[in-house]
């Protein structure tokens, strides 16, 4: 499906990156438009969640992750400063799916029962990221009502006037990580016994499998840690601005507003395979999340391509104003004024 229609949507992407707002709907708006295009009844296949894609992204996470970690000693046997960075390359880009793995948890669209997506997101993924659903779902549940709005919890990412270089020192100097920390601990959730307990046994393991491989401990910690805290926020903030910086939009200080009204919602994004697996890692097709919150992110993907085809065959180009087919030319073209 995505070769065929591929080469025929290259022009509907030659969109402007800052569209006006009388050239587009708003978040009702464009839901309904979306549902009248589909069908009712065809619309309702795409709430289906499907146990094979949760499945296909764990080995494939893991897969990367292993490697990486029997690949560590080669690579600093071969040549430093190569280790260095494949590993803290390698290391971040799974931080990254892991965390979309968490946030398709928080949406319970992981597995059909609720607990489940929790446990099992909690326990073989958010122990390696020290992260859990609860508190992610804490902050993303009021990144969802309050989009664009100085009620926003991750607005501080993507609505910044700070030159890019400014924007990568705060994140490789490890200031977004801490603030980002603060942001948590101070909504004081009281984190579950569980993940603590299997925190600690994952890393212990991992320690384990380390020291069995001859590897310092403390040297591969240094570049776990870095890759978590100084790599990894990189790619956060990349794929975030993309998916929702828009200088149309003006955040508003109104407790009441929402983004409801607002004609900017979100960004997809048809990019590379490669830009897709170190940047996208399956949260590629933002515009249609946040109108369909509860669809899994294939049924996503499945639905945007949907509607580019019937796009194409009505001449409607509502969806091309908010799609792009790349991440970093987009976030240099966003933040290029700057």
């Amino acid at each position: 499906m995505l070769k065929k229609i591929q080469p025929s949507c290259q022009s509907l992407f030659k969109q402007k990156i800052h569209p006006g707002h009388n050239d587009m709907l708003n978040e009702k708006a464009l839901r309904s438009y979306y549902i009248n295009t589909v069908g009712k009844e065809n619309f309702n296949n795409f709430k289906e969640v499907n146990l094979f894609y949760t499945l296909k992204d764990f080995f494939f996470i893991f897969f990367i992750f292993i490697t990486n970690l029997f690949l560590y000693k080669t690579f600093f046997e071969n040549n430093i400063f190569v280790g260095l960075f494949f590993n803290l390359l390698l290391f971040s880009i799974c931080f990254n799916w892991m965390n979309v793995q968490i946030h398709e948890a928080s949406h319970f669209l992981l597995f059909k029962h609720k607990n489940m997506n929790k446990v099992f997101a909690n326990v073989l993924y958010g122990s390696f990221i020290f992260q859990d659903v609860e508190s992610y779902s804490s902050t993303h549940s009021k990144h969802h009502l309050r989009l664009h709005t100085n009620e926003d919890p991750d607005l501080w990412i993507y609505k910044t006037d700070k030159k890019i270089w400014k924007l990568f020192l705060c994140d490789l100097i490890l200031l977004t990580a801490l603030k980002r920390f603060i942001q948590i601990k101070n909504l004081k959730i009281k984190k579950k016994k569980y993940i603590t307990y299997t925190t600690l046994c994952i890393h212990s393991i991992l320690i384990s499998i380390i020291y069995y491989l001859n590897i310092s401990i403390l040297l591969f910690y240094f570049i776990y840690l870095y890759a978590l805290l100084g790599i990894y926020p990189v790619l956060i903030r990349v794929r975030t601005s993309v998916q929702h910086k828009d200088e149309t939009n003006t955040p508003s200080p109104s407790q009441k507003n929402t983004f409801r009204d607002q004609n900017y919602i979100s960004r997809s994004t048809f990019s590379n395979l490669i830009e897709h697996f170190i940047i996208g890692a399956q949260m590629d097709w933002h515009l249609e999340h946040h109108l369909f919150p509860y669809l899994p992110y294939y049924q996503a993907k499945k639905l945007h391509q949907l509607m580019l085809t019937k796009e194409l065959h009505k001449n409607k180009n509502y969806l091309s104003k908010l799609s792009t087919t790349n991440f970093l030319k987009t976030f240099i073209t966003l933040h290029g004024k700057n």
